[in-house]
């Protein structure tokens, strides 16, 4: 037995032992190795050139069945795996964070209409003058030379009976009245959410 031949058999057997542990630890039964097919072109080679170094062909594949026990088997060590490293607890947002439950069940236009002036994007004169949709800031309902979220919730003369309904709300709500309010903290209390939005109405 030449080198060749001997190194072919080592390699052979190698992999047929590592085959066989794979096997071994899926719980599959082992499955005899066919002999090698060669072709006749193949053959006659071999034949001209014997000392030609052959190379081993390829195992044969493992069966159809066998490669879906393999896939269950892996993919139960997986959620195994990942089972202790995935929190079962679920994401609770902070109430902080949490949307007014008055703003939230009112209709589309009404939370619109909320959520505007919290931005600091309420069509007011100001924002418009900014916006360099009107030539000045001036209120069109008393004239005052700068219409102003803060105007219209607390000063505004037009406003007036709804301004008291408003802060008569909030002072039984939160025990602070108009002059210890700025309305970026009125519009941020969920206190005052109802009384904001019956303003607003």
């Amino acid at each position: 037995m030449d080198y060749h031949t001997a190194r072919e058999s080592t390699l052979e057997l190698e992999e047929n032992s590592e085959r066989a542990q794979d096997r071994q630890k899926h719980g599959l039964e082992e499955i005899p190795a066919s002999p090698p097919i060669r072709n006749s072109f193949e053959s006659k080679t071999i034949q001209q050139h014997p000392n030609l170094r052959q190379v081993p062909r390829a195992s044969p594949a493992i069966p159809c069945k066998c490669q879906a026990r393999i896939s269950e088997k892996k993919w139960t060590e997986a959620r195994q795996w990942a089972g202790g490293r995935i929190s079962k607890t679920k994401y609770r947002m902070p109430k902080r964070r949490r949307p007014d439950d008055w703003v939230a069940g009112s209709t589309e236009a009404l939370a619109s209409r909320h959520y505007q002036p919290k931005t600091g994007h309420a069509r007011t004169g100001q924002y418009l003058h900014w916006a360099k949709a009107r030539p000045t800031a001036q209120c069109w309902w008393c004239r005052c030379p700068s219409q102003t979220r803060d105007h219209l919730f607390k000063v505004c003369p037009e406003w007036k009976m709804q301004q008291k309904i408003l802060w008569v709300e909030v002072l039984k709500e939160t025990k602070r009245w108009k002059s210890r309010w700025t309305v970026r903290d009125l519009l941020a209390d969920g206190r005052c959410g109802r009384a904001v939005l019956d303003f607003l109405s």
